[in-house]
């Protein structure tokens, strides 16, 4: 990555940019994007979405040059894989043929990339045989071409993309390098988003399952604003907010969201017995409702701590972590 670079996510209505220089997060911003420009997430008017991110460069003074892009999870195919030890022209030619299952359309049509985990030997009918172990993914070739259409038109150059779930594995990476004697490299994050809410688990600093729920934290808005005449979450008056969230409606938004978690934590303890799991890193627009993490942290039987307290020492920017985590994991790909 050049010195000073961007991370960029595009989600359902708002723009966010992580301003990073040697790795140290200077700022996150967030920009309202219009209705017309996304539809469920997915960027229905490039040229308009340029024009915003262009807009929005201008607006605060941003001159670094290199960009890499958060890809919205449902639009990218990750795998963890196991193969027989070849070359890279051989993982090359071979990786397309393990996504024939999962993609549409002709396998041309898609980039795929791959990462190493680690090189192991194991016994096989009385053979030591070597095989990797691969985190790969596979996205559509059209899309990259047009991310990096859109970044051209704002001057700024196109240097990485990743799916979600490997912008948050960059996070859990990082903190391991800069801890190496504090986890055990298991790590779960829940972002609490207003579309969805997703969990992900991590085992080694790898990333293992996870899940996506939808709606998110949504239908607490509006629960917020047809039942309370609450218009505006950030600004209204904190004791009124508090009284709201506490409210039977919303607390049942709460609890099908626990039940959501507790099942993908289920599936992974049920196939990692012996799993090191005691805390929860959380982040997203539902960190800041009191209520809802008191639900999580009760009805889970873990320890609730946001994602930002892990990296206060190299983000000058306190809610980058909070409020945009992919936006700044995916400035941290060591492998870009």
């Amino acid at each position: 990555m050049a010195k000073t670079y961007l991370g960029i996510e595009i989600g359902s209505s708002v723009l966010k940019i992580a301003v990073c220089e040697d790795e140290i997060v200077k700022k996150l911003i967030l920009e309202d994007v219009p209705k017309n420009i996304i539809n469920h997430r997915q960027i229905a008017n490039w040229d308009g979405m340029a024009e915003v991110l262009k807009d929005c460069l201008k607006k605060y003074g941003i001159s670094a040059k290199g960009a890499a892009i958060v890809l919205p999870e449902e639009l990218t195919y990750v795998r963890r894989i196991v193969l027989p030890y070849m070359t890279i022209e051989q993982l090359k030619f071979n990786l397309p043929f393990e996504f024939r299952d999962f993609i549409m359309g002709d396998k041309d049509d898609y980039v795929y990339d791959y990462a190493v985990i680690d090189i192991r030997e194991e016994e096989e009918e009385g053979k030591t045989t070597k095989k990797l172990d691969l985190i790969a993914a596979a996205v559509s070739r059209e899309l990259l071409e047009k991310c990096e259409k859109m970044l051209k038109k704002c001057g700024l150059k196109f240097m990485d993309a990743a799916p979600e779930s490997l912008a948050y594995q960059n996070i859990v990476r990082k903190y391991m390098n800069l801890h190496p004697d504090n986890e055990n490299g298991e790590f779960a994050i829940l972002n609490l988003g207003s579309h969805a809410v997703d969990l992900r688990i991590y085992t080694d600093g790898v990333y293992e399952t996870g899940k996506e729920s939808k709606p998110g934290l949504e239908e607490v808005f509006l629960i917020l604003r047809d039942q309370f005449g609450i218009q505006n979450f950030g600004s209204s008056d904190p004791q009124t907010i508090d009284e709201a969230l506490r409210s039977q409606a919303c607390m049942d938004v709460y609890q099908r969201i626990c039940l959501e978690v507790m099942r993908v934590f289920s599936f992974f303890q049920y196939n990692h017995p012996g799993n090191q799991l005691k805390t929860l890193y959380c982040c997203g627009v539902g960190v800041q409702m009191k209520p809802l993490m008191e639900t999580i942290e009760r009805l889970i039987g873990m320890e609730i701590k946001d994602l930002s307290t892990l990296f206060q020492d190299i983000s000058e920017d306190e809610n980058a972590l909070t409020y945009g985590a992919a936006t700044v994991g995916i400035t941290w790909n060591e492998e870009a």
